[in-house]
């Protein structure tokens, strides 16, 4: 059922850029190996509060399951999960992850933006760090995706990257615009039960490679260097780089918003 990645424009990381970090290699030529930020080799506290409260119920999708902990935690919890990502490097090291876990899960490569054969499948979608990928066609794209994959009375629950400081860390690009937000689900019929601020575990010594200060934008991809060049950006990455030096603990808190979205019916 799975897809490759969509065409991806300037402003939005590439395929190439993820499997380049699930498989341990550069960003871009010349960038430090930085490993993967967001494997902190265990479930988000978030799912697993979500998990603990019953929150979570029916058919599961784990949308951008990357290294499948999610997954992998609440199949231990005794859930059905599904768990999709459009890299196929990414499911085929969470494969391995479940095997080692103990656990059968149901992981695929697939496309968030159009998630051909899933039509009618689930009743909750767990969205880890997946809405900020996309630009604003996207996120169109892929709340109606979703929309289609789920069934009346679903549950979609969001986390992103969100504006503020947590410990002194900011997210130097990609903060989402809760308007925007709050425009693209409604018009894809989502309605929003609750808006709000949470953080989100990564992996310091990985971030400290990604935040990429001090590099030479023209030596980036151009999905970065866009990015790197808006007003601001520069100044923010290199506070965050020097803040990320300067802590001890292996994971870092990191700023984001929390998005709780129920199915509407199409009009």
């Amino acid at each position: 059922m799975g897809m490759t990645a969509p065409t991806t424009p300037p402003d939005v990381p590439s395929q190439e850029t993820f499997e380049a970090v699930y498989n341990g290699k550069p960003m871009f030529e010349g960038a430090p190996a930085a490993g993967v930020p967001w494997d902190i080799r265990d479930a988000q506290p978030r799912i697993k509060e979500l998990a603990a409260y019953g929150a979570l119920r029916g058919e599961i999708l784990d949308i951008g399951c990357g290294l499948g902990e999610n997954s992998i935690y609440l199949t231990q919890q005794g859930l059905s999960v599904t768990g999709l990502d459009f890299s196929p490097s990414a499911i085929e090291q969470a494969k391995q992850r479940a095997a080692a876990a103990g656990v059968t899960v149901d992981l695929q490569v697939a496309d968030a933006t159009k998630l051909d054969g899933w039509d009618g499948r689930f009743d909750t979608v767990i969205d880890s760090a997946v809405y900020h990928c996309f630009d604003h066609e996207g996120h169109q794209q892929y709340a109606s995706a979703l929309h289609r994959a789920t069934r009346p009375g679903a549950r979609w629950f969001i986390a992103c990257f969100g504006d503020g400081t947590v410990n002194g860390i900011a997210m130097p690009f990609g903060v989402q615009d809760p308007e925007e937000i709050k425009t693209v689900l409604s018009d894809a019929n989502w309605n929003i039960q609750y808006f709000g601020r949470t953080t989100y575990l990564g992996s310091r010594a990985a971030f400290v490679g990604a935040a990429l200060a001090g590099i030479d934008p023209e030596r980036m991809p151009a999905d970065m260097r866009e990015r790197s060049q808006r007003p601001g950006v520069a100044e923010q990455a290199q506070k965050t780089f020097e803040r990320l030096q300067q802590l001890d603990d292996d994971l870092i808190h990191m700023p984001f918003f929390s998005i709780v979205a129920e199915r509407g019916q199409m009009s």
